[in-house]
């Protein structure tokens, strides 16, 4: 569409395997330029929505940790 400004991608998802008591677990994180929280969480959707709504917002990265432990203490 001309006109229309894309807003940037900024963050992404990360993937990790873990082993907690001989048990191998995927963890879901985020990273963006210069910040990454690599095990946000087991649940992938919901790190899918905090990297949503961070990319909606353009969250600056400064504001990163702050968003990320609101998200987790819901």
């Amino acid at each position: 569409m001309e006109g229309t400004i894309q807003k940037e991608q900024h963050y992404k998802l990360t993937e990790s395997l873990i082993t907690v008591d001989n048990e191998v677990i995927t963890t879901y994180g985020i990273e963006g330029n210069a910040v990454r929280f690599p095990d946000a969480s087991t649940n992938k959707e919901k790190v899918l929505e905090m990297i949503e709504r961070l990319n909606r917002e353009q969250l600056e990265e400064s504001q990163f940790m702050y968003f990320i432990q609101d998200e987790l203490d819901r």
